[in-house]
């Protein structure tokens, strides 16, 4: 659990910092990546106790997002603690997250990934990653199976996560147009921030 007070995160995240710092020498590696939701909460104490830190926001469609998380929390109750079926908590959850990321865009430390053009050109979205790390890119960063298994160990078996080895494929971009019917599309829509569209929310062309 992450400390609530300023100064108990700070000494949380740079206790953190050091061991994910001597996993990657131990694994003789230059770089780690930490990917918890809820840090995007703490941008600026992050960004604060480890200075050289680079954030990467993957933002995907709103609608997308309630579908996703309606079935996570379904499947997965105790783990999320979140309430069951509460499309309106799921819906503000993915408006309060997107602003943040609107507002972090501009920083030159803060790169956007869209998930649907992510899974639409690969290896054009992961170059640009590539580039805002100053990593060099590689095929076989194209194949999830080369890397879920390291990341994951155990926590692959979390249902959430049971798609981490299939191949990218464009049709997980469509989720909430097969998992609720018409009214509840139109619901989602209604209470999201541009109708969860992130093209017209971050000025994107088609």
């Amino acid at each position: 659990m992450v400390p609530r007070s300023e100064r108990g995160f700070k000494e949380y995240a740079d206790a953190y910092r050091r061991v994910l710092d001597r996993i990657a020498i131990e694994r003789g590696v230059r770089n780690w990546l930490e990917k918890t939701p809820e840090h995007l909460h703490y941008l600026d104490l992050i960004a604060e106790t480890i200075p050289d830190a680079r954030f990467i926001h993957i933002v995907r469609n709103g609608s997308n997002v309630v579908a996703s998380l309606a079935r996570s929390v379904a499947e997965g109750p105790r783990e999320w603690n979140w309430p069951v079926g509460d499309l309106d908590h799921y819906i503000k959850r993915w408006n309060f997250d997107v602003e943040i990321t609107l507002k972090a865009q501009a920083n030159s430390r803060h790169h956007v990934v869209f998930y649907e053009s992510l899974l639409g050109r690969p290896e054009e979205e992961l170059r640009r990653v590539c580039d805002f790390l100053d990593l060099e890119f590689e095929q076989r960063m194209l194949d999830p199976r080369n890397s879920a298994e390291l990341v994951l160990g155990a926590a692959k078996r979390e249902p959430w996560r049971r798609g981490v080895f299939d191949p990218l494929r464009t049709e997980t971009a469509r989720v909430s147009e097969a998992q609720f019917p018409p009214e509840q599309q139109a619901f989602e829509q209604s209470g999201l921030l541009c109708g969860g569209d992130w093209r017209k929310l971050f000025g994107v062309e088609s």
